[in-house]
């Protein structure tokens, strides 16, 4: 690829660490190219219809390991979605057998299909093996049998991108004798050359290695109903090969909008409703995207809705704004008004106390009311639906997550990877924790417990509408993402006082794991029933996180025997 021209981001035998890095340095890169291709060869493993690449630092020793130590494929799919390049590339030589013991049914053989992300434009996913196959190893020290025979046709002049695929699925077939068959997953509609040849048509510009701008950027708006599309390629590319073209279908698109200047109609059923905003919403003039932006909801934000429409297919709200009709996509307000996070009693963090002198420090929270989980995030499913907790009576918390010093005085030794004894306890399980717990209320007279799942929530919004507890951006210099923990306080507190809640370790809670909260108990209790309390539930971001687990909604679980090093807990206790 270096050799045809393209700017390389190379990870061999890389760690989780290494490829989350690696996507965010790949997205940023992104987002000022015309093409991206990622290629991937090592372990992949099927389970539940998502694919997941294991890092090779990665210690997996059954399924449920996997969304803790794996990568799913589809977060490079997000990527690439987020970076908007008019072309993307995945290439995956993964497919392999499922090792792990007590696997499920769907813990099947290769890897599945994957589900495209709705607002990424041309992508094209190439498979060393078709789903259900498993791809074979080459000789020993080298390329598996497909990466092999993939090189020998990659730089070829003038193969198209899909004739690339073709030559290699045809090469694969007959070095296996047709035990393993390359699959491509494509909605490319334009022709891309990795190596151009000399035979191409004056319209195609040759270049001596991939596909020029100008024929992506065409490529990109090549269908398109816009006039700004071609005024722009025109003001880039003023004597292009596709200038002309460009022209002629500039003026087609202004003798159109001339000859029909009504907007298209659409019929409002009326309303009288106070719905909320569940994020961030636009106001739009038409019930359109492409409208003119008229302002900005804020998640909580209660309006008045006026009607409803369906309009290309889509439903939106009318509300009333500054005398004048407006529109809301539908699935951006919810039926009931109630704030975007809280609504709480208006004083500072509570005092702080301690039962002993080596007992965690403790936090007096305000009570009141939520909305949990996830209104301004990405909308995952084990999030939903939102729910309104209240949270009516006097409640507790560490301020820091138990140190290694504060278990130490009470279980008499240390299990931490770690060391140092301000930083916080870990490689402890949930039956861990409980232990601690129990010895601690003995040793106190006080009855010391771990948070619910809701209650923890409540002490990491604090208050706040922003996804993490800083506010709505990743900031590295307020979470943690070294290769080992760091003492407690070592970053700034949250609104109640509360120290830690998106940095050094996930945390331990009270629940059991449940795939959604359809039916999580209102009050603030933990939810001990209906679930797999095989595995308990964690909550907060931790020294190896991706984005979505710091943030204050964010949720995850693991094997409640399980010890690992990026896990703690913090205690509390209602008085």
């Amino acid at each position: 690829l270096k050799e045809l021209g393209w700017s390389v981001i190379l990870k061999q035998d890389a760690s989780r660490r290494d490829i989350s890095r690696s996507l965010a340095d790949f997205e940023g890169r992104l987002k000022d190219a015309e093409v991206g291709l990622m290629f991937y060869a090592g372990h992949g493993i099927q389970k539940d219809g998502a694919n997941y690449l294991v890092p090779s630092n990665a210690q997996i020793e059954m399924e449920e390991d996997l969304h803790l130590e794996g990568v799913k494929s589809k977060e490079f799919l997000e990527v690439m979605e987020r970076a908007g390049a008019p072309l993307n590339i995945v290439i995956l030589d993964a497919c392999r057998d499922n090792p792990l013991p007590k696997r499920s049914r769907s813990g099947a053989r290769g890897l599945s299909t994957p589900v495209i992300p709705k607002g990424i434009r041309g992508t094209a996913i190439l498979y060393s093996a078709a789903p259900g196959q498993v791809a074979q190893d080459g000789p020993r020290g080298g390329h598996g049998v497909f990466t092999g025979e993939l090189l020998k046709v990659l730089d070829r002049p003038g193969l198209k991108l899909e004739e690339v695929f073709k030559q290699t699925a045809t090469k694969v077939a007959a070095a296996t004798n047709g035990s393993q068959d390359p699959w491509i997953n494509s909605s490319v509609k334009g022709d891309f050359y990795f190596r151009e040849g000399k035979t191409k048509s004056a319209a195609s510009v040759p270049a001596s290695g991939g596909l020029t701008s100008e024929i992506v950027f065409w490529q990109s708006i090549a269908n398109s109903d816009r006039a700004g599309d071609y005024q722009a390629y025109l003001s880039q590319y003023p004597s292009g090969a596709f200038a002309a073209l460009a022209r002629s279908r500039l003026t087609a698109l202004k003798e159109t909008k001339t000859a029909n200047l009504s907007p298209p109609s659409f019929t409002v059923e009326a309303m009288d409703e106070t719905l909320v905003a569940l994020r961030s919403a636009n106001v739009r003039e038409r019930p359109t995207v492409s409208s003119s932006k008229l302002a900005t909801l804020k998640p909580g934000s209660a309006v008045e809705v006026t009607g409803k429409t369906q309009f290309e297919g889509k439903s939106w709200y009318q509300i009333a704004m500054s005398g004048r009709s407006a529109y809301v996509f539908g699935s951006l307000l919810g039926e009931k008004a109630t704030p975007a996070v809280g609504v709480y009693p208006s004083l500072a963090p509570g005092k702080t106390f301690r039962d002993c002198a080596d007992c965690p420090e403790m936090v007096v929270i305000p009570s009141g009311s939520f909305m949990m989980v996830d209104l301004n995030g990405a909308g995952y499913a084990n999030g939903k639906p939102v729910r309104e907790v209240h949270i009516r009576y006097n409640l507790a918390v560490g301020k820091y997550e138990v140190t290694q010093d504060e278990w130490v005085a009470v279980m008499g030794w240390n299990p931490s990877r770690f060391k140092g004894g301000r930083h916080p306890v870990e490689s402890i399980s949930w039956n861990d924790a409980k232990a601690f717990l129990a010895k601690l209320s003995a040793k106190t007279g006080k009855k010391y417990r771990l948070l619910s799942e809701s209650e923890w929530e409540y002490v990491a919004w604090a208050g706040s509408d922003s996804k993490y507890p800083w506010g709505n951006g990743i900031n590295a210099s307020k979470e943690n993402n070294n290769n080992e923990t760091v003492p407690v306080g070592s970053y700034g507190a949250n609104n109640f006082g509360l120290h830690g809640t998106a940095s050094n370790l996930h945390e331990w809670v009270e629940d059991c794991w449940h795939k959604n909260l359809r039916a999580r108990p209102i009050d603030g209790s933990a939810w001990t029933n209906g679930g797999d309390c095989a595995w308990g539930v964690l909550r907060g971001g931790s020294r190896v996180a991706y984005p979505k687990y710091l943030r204050s909604a964010g949720r995850d679980w693991s094997n409640a025997t399980g010890q690992l090093d990026f896990i703690g807990f913090r205690v509390a206790r209602t008085f």
